[in-house]
C-alpha cells in the first residue's frame, strides 16, 4: 500500500479486504462502587467476573482482564451452549455470560479490554462483578 492505493500487480481479484493492523485497548476509570459504607475509591477491590454484549464480533475478538499486560488478559470462552465454537465464527449478536476473571486485589481496579486485527469486534456493553474489601467506618 502506497499513497492510498494498493498494487496487486497482474493478479485479478474479485473480492478483497485491505487494511492496516490495529490494536484497540480500553481501560475503564477507577472503579468506585460496590461498597456499603460509602465510596470504594480507596478501598481494595477486585473484579471477579465480566459479561460482554457484543455485536459483529469474532468468537476470539476480545481479550479482557484487569490489566492490559498480555499475560493478564483472558480469551473469550471457546464454548457456547455446551458446544465448541467453530474457528472463524463471527457472532452478529452475542451476550457473553458472566465469566470469572483473574482479578487482583487493588485500590486501582479497572476493566481492560483489547480487540486486535484481523478479528472484528464491537462491544455494546460490559457488566462487571466487583468484590470490595470494605473498611469499617470510623
Amino acid at each position: 500500500m502506497r499513497g492510498g492505493t494498493v498494487d496487486l500487480g497482474d493478479v485479478e481479484v474479485m473480492n478483497a479486504v485491505v487494511g492496516l493492523p490495529y490494536t484497540a485497548n480500553f481501560q475503564s476509570a477507577k472503579l468506585a462502587y460496590a461498597a456499603a459504607t460509602g465510596s470504594a475509591m480507596t478501598q481494595k477491590k477486585r473484579i471477579e467476573g465480566v459479561g460482554l454484549v457484543l455485536i459483529d464480533t469474532h468468537h476470539q475478538g476480545v481479550l479482557y482482564g484487569q490489566e492490559l499486560e498480555d499475560d493478564r488478559l483472558d480469551d473469550m470462552p471457546g464454548v457456547r451452549d455446551e458446544e465448541e465454537v467453530d474457528e472463524g465464527t463471527i457472532f452478529s449478536e452475542y451476550d457473553m455470560p458472566i465469566t470469572a476473571l483473574q482479578g487482583l486485589w487493588t485500590t486501582d481496579s479497572r476493566l481492560c479490554l483489547r480487540a486486535q486485527a484481523p478479528k472484528p469486534a464491537t462491544i455494546g456493553a460490559a457488566v462487571i462483578i466487583v468484590h470490595t474489601n470494605e473498611k469499617a467506618a470510623a
